[in-house]
């Protein structure tokens, strides 16, 4: 299996200890990662930062490995949520979209 690294904030170390590899993610760069899952052992395994990535660190874990099938399932979950956020805004109703009333005064 090869994987592609890459981060939008920080430096992280992708980590799974049952494939014995760690790699650096790195922001504006892509780094890969190759290790090999024999047949019959697709599943998740479960894996962990592995650099003080900052304070939400421990809240960095990852999974990775399922089927090829899940795999393309997970791919086109991605391209419709990409697809969906590409959509132009609804129009806003004439009526939300009109100021408020300007406030008048009072009598004395």
């Amino acid at each position: 299996m090869r994987l592609l690294l890459t981060s939008q904030d920080v430096i992280h170390a992708w980590w799974v200890p049952d494939f014995g590899a760690k790699r650096a993610a790195i922001p504006g760069f892509v780094n890969e990662l190759w290790f090999k899952v024999d047949p019959g052992k697709e599943g998740i395994y479960r894996g962990q930062c592995a650099a003080l990535c900052g304070r939400d660190h421990a809240s960095c874990p990852l999974s990775c490995v399922r089927t090829p099938d899940d795999f393309k399932k997970w791919v086109d979950a991605q391209k419709a949520a990409v697809k969906q956020a590409a959509l132009p805004a609804a129009p806003v109703p004439a009526a939300a979209a009109a100021p408020p009333p300007t406030a008048q005064a009072l009598p004395n």
